[in-house]
């Protein structure tokens, strides 16, 4: 059994470290960092919780940002899935804010309720 030397046991753990950072980066390129510099047609199956939309400027790309509870994802701007996940978004959205929002009536009543 031979002893590797300290200096091939760094080279070794430096090439498997810029690996793995080549993969992690791979698996991540459809993931929002600073803007879009892509999009990916890979659907988005997380619930949405908001989007924005991106203007293509310098290096950005047209998008819509998908955000969810983790990611942020760039996707194409004209896919039917994306405007279908905006959709089931904002339909969410309306349904809760009903729910949880207080009618103008209820709210004069009990303000005028003495104390």
């Amino acid at each position: 059994m031979t002893m590797q030397s300290p200096r091939t046991l760094f080279r070794s753990l430096a090439i498997v470290a810029i690996i793995a950072s080549v993969l992690w980066a791979k698996a991540d390129a459809q993931k929002y960092t600073s803007c879009c510099t892509q999009v990916s047609n890979e659907k988005v199956t997380e619930p949405v919780i908001g989007f924005e939309l991106q203007y293509p400027q310098n290096h950005c790309v047209a998008a819509v940002i998908l955000k969810t509870e983790k990611h942020k994802f760039c996707c194409p701007v004209r896919a039917p899935w994306v405007r279908a996940k905006i959709e089931e978004f904002m339909r969410r959205n309306l349904r809760q804010e009903k729910t949880t929002k207080p009618s103008t009536l209820s709210r004069l009543v009990t303000a005028s309720q003495p104390v």
